[in-house]
């Protein structure tokens, strides 16, 4: 089986968010989408403007656990959620009414400096607002949360076998996804076909080779890590898994196995609905004839003159 070499700066930002995530079914707990903005202060003022994905556990009492953030914190990727613990005291509690978070609030991995100019940032409740464990970020009153919209994505592709034992793929559905910012997704939910065979299910992320799920709406589509799902067939693994991924190397999307090679193509467009899984349609056209019978027997019933 091919074994990505995944970046080394991607490695250490995913890796919190690949643990929890894999602990966590796919369609477990909640999402929401979030937005703050907060002022400078200080010597070195910096103003902070932040949005984007939380993936939580379900409602207990009045909070949720946050255990997956995604999205942007002042032009840079946020790449993870932290584990409790790890930096301001963060409990990454989140409240299902104002205030949003407590004074230990919820911290959160960047590509970028952060609070502590290590990456690191953390969002908490203060004064009557919201600010970031830095001397230069001030107080603001935004802190905002929402259940967000899904997207649908009709998509396609097709790679040809390679090795001792080429295994062609051809594969096309549909995917659920919510948006991220203005280019880019996060996959919660799939349906469709791999190889003629029905795809059961999206693989939670960091459940095989690395899948962290996203999707971008511009080429390429999708990341080093990949969108990963369940099949019932062989898929990549011989157990029903599979991954599909961009391998900027060779400006091409494959999978994870050594059998399978390089594709130009992973296509995407955007619907306006869900259509059915192909296994509802067809079942769904296989009981229109037995639905027609019992209306034509009724009816033929109650023309037959009663019998004394």
């Amino acid at each position: 089986m091919r074994r990505k070499l995944l970046a080394n700066g991607l490695v250490s930002a995913l890796v919190v968010m690949v643990v929890l995530g894999a602990a966590t079914p796919a369609r477990a707990g909640q999402l929401f989408a979030f937005n703050y903005s907060l002022p400078g202060a200080g010597a070195t003022p910096m103003a902070v403007s932040a949005s984007g994905l939380f993936a939580t556990t379900d409602l207990v009492g009045s909070s949720y656990t946050i255990i997956g953030a995604w999205g942007t914190w002042n032009g840079t990727a946020i790449t993870g959620v932290s584990a409790p613990g790890t930096f301001g005291g963060n409990d990454n509690l989140l409240f299902s009414s104002n205030p949003f978070l407590d004074s230990n609030g919820v911290s959160f991995a960047v590509n970028g400096p952060g609070d502590d100019g290590l990456g690191d940032v953390n969002v908490y409740a203060s004064q009557g607002g919201y600010t970031e464990n830095s001397t230069n970020v001030g107080v603001g009153p935004n802190f905002s949360i929402a259940t967000p919209s899904p997207v649908y994505f009709n998509f396609s592709y097709s790679i040809p076998g390679t090795g001792t034992t080429p295994m062609d793929v051809s594969a096309s559905g549909i995917l659920t996804a919510f948006g991220i910012d203005a280019n880019s997704y996060l996959v919660r939910d799939i349906s469709g076909s791999w190889n003629g065979v029905n795809i059961l299910s999206l693989l939670s992320p960091g459940t095989f080779g690395g899948n962290d799920n996203l999707l971008f709406g511009a080429g390429p589509h999708l990341t080093a890590n990949g969108l990963g799902y369940a099949v019932n067939g062989v898929g990549d693994d011989g157990s029903g898994n599979v991954d599909v991924y961009y391998e900027a190397s060779q400006g091409s999307y494959t999978e994870d196995s050594t059998n399978v090679g390089e594709g130009p193509n992973f296509n995407i467009s955007q619907t306006d609905t869900e259509t059915p899984e192909p296994a509802s349609v067809t079942l769904l056209c296989a009981g229109i004839p037995f639905v027609l019978f019992l209306v034509r027997r009724r009816s033929r019933a109650q023309r037959l003159p009663e019998q004394k």
